[in-house]
């Protein structure tokens, strides 16, 4: 008789329902969703909190946070910096979107979930499938990983961190929930950038805005 552990088959299934996961992003035609950040330091009961709104329509991303929106679409690449009033364009080819395309995604999803020592499935309730990882000799020492049982994306992470040289502890927590979809308008370059003429320019909607080209 062959004997598997609890701990090895919550590991194997942890790392199967993960790559389902990243799949399922990767695949979708269509994502609307915002990524609500928020860090605790020590015993403080105030986060500090950052959201990001990711939107992508096939080809085309629109990633938003509170001052830059980054857009990605059959003309190139704009970044649109409403603190700095800075307009930033670069054309790309196709091929060069479509490499651009996967960094960003790996960018987005790259959540530092492996080389954990522990893998523990806590249990599923109300649809979301609950995993704890833990670590022993790493500044993370724990996360808590939540997937939507049924579509194995993201629903929770939580992390928790050693105490820094301040010996000051932190936790961040990153919750993800649907958002409105975009106007169409949105995911395209010339909502940003004028490019009827020869000379590249601010479109109608910014223009107070400095444009930079990156060549």
């Amino acid at each position: 008789m062959i004997t598997v552990s609890n701990q090895l088959v919550s590991a194997q299934n942890f790392v199967e329902d993960l790559a389902k996961a990243y799949k399922a992003y990767e695949n979708a035609s269509r994502l609307d969703f915002k990524m609500a950040v928020k860090i605790y330091e020590g015993t403080s009961t105030k986060p500090m909190v950052r959201e990001i709104n990711i939107h992508r329509q096939d080809d085309a991303f629109v990633y938003q946070d509170q001052q830059m929106t980054t857009v990605m679409g059959e003309q190139g690449l704009v970044m649109l910096d409403g603190e700095e009033k800075e307009i930033v364009f670069q054309k790309l080819t196709k091929n060069e979107r479509a490499t651009l395309s996967k960094k960003m995604h790996e960018q987005q999803f790259d959540f530092d979930l492996s080389g954990f020592e522990k893998v523990t499935f806590v249990g599923e309730s109300n649809g979301v499938k609950h995993y704890q990882l833990m670590l022993s000799d790493h500044v993370i020492r724990q996360v808590d990983v939540y997937l939507n049982s049924k579509t194995l994306m993201f629903q929770k992470l939580v992390y928790d961190y050693f105490p820094d040289e301040d010996d000051i502890s932190h936790k961040v927590i990153t919750e993800f929930s649907n958002t409105q979809r975009l106007a169409a308008n949105m995911y395209d370059v010339a909502s940003y950038v004028d490019l009827v003429n020869k000379e590249p320019k601010p479109s109608q909607a910014y223009p107070d805005y400095e444009l930079l080209l990156v060549q």
